[in-house]
């Protein structure tokens, strides 16, 4: 496979976008860049470059095939990118959360690490259990398990997180006429 060839693959099939959309970014016309995916024109070292800029993609990939197709980038580099992302989307809520944390104090910081490491492990602990159930419906659940989905879903209430680990019809709306509350299941 050849340069352009793999950047014709990377517009279609992972993209998935028009020749025009990919090279407006590149500024560049659409017909120059649709002769470029011919190979009616050559991809000169200027447009291979700006296209891996613009679309973060590695130079050896493009030119040589060699993995990784997107170039590594620190962790700085991704944090600027994330929020020159929400800037230019202009996603206010994105907006306002990374504001409210940019005001946090080193221990807040602290205390919500130890939220978001809690939260994990609560949907690790779920996730598990969602795949051990998953094929079965509620009427086919054990005791053992209808415990281990309310104790999950009390511990989540208690800790103050909203999680929903019922099974996909709905455990406590479905049985809701014959258990009047969660107390009654775990008894």
């Amino acid at each position: 496979m050849q340069a352009y060839e793999r950047i014709k693959y990377y517009r279609e099939k992972i993209l998935g976008i028009s020749q025009a959309k990919f090279a407006k970014k590149l500024k560049i016309s659409a017909s120059n860049y649709s002769n470029i995916e011919i190979a009616r024109v050559a991809l000169t070292n200027r447009v291979l470059i700006d296209i891996c800029e613009a679309y973060d993609l590695n130079e050896n990939w493009v030119k040589y095939g060699k993995e990784p197709i997107k170039k590594s980038k620190s962790k700085e580099e991704e944090m600027l990118d994330f929020l020159k992302k929400i800037n230019l989307e202009d996603n206010v809520i994105a907006q306002r959360f990374i504001l409210s944390l940019s005001k946090l104090s080193f221990d807040e910081w602290i205390l919500l690490d130890k939220m978001i490491s809690n939260y994990i492990g609560i949907n690790k602990e779920v996730t598990k259990l969602k795949n051990i159930i998953n094929d079965k419906t509620d009427c086919e659940l054990s005791r053992e398990e209808i415990h281990k989905l309310i104790d999950l879903e009390l511990d989540a209430v208690e800790k103050g997180k909203i999680l929903s680990v019922s099974t996909s019809t709905n455990f406590l709306g479905e049985n809701s006429k014959k258990y009047k509350n969660k107390k009654e299941i775990a008894m």
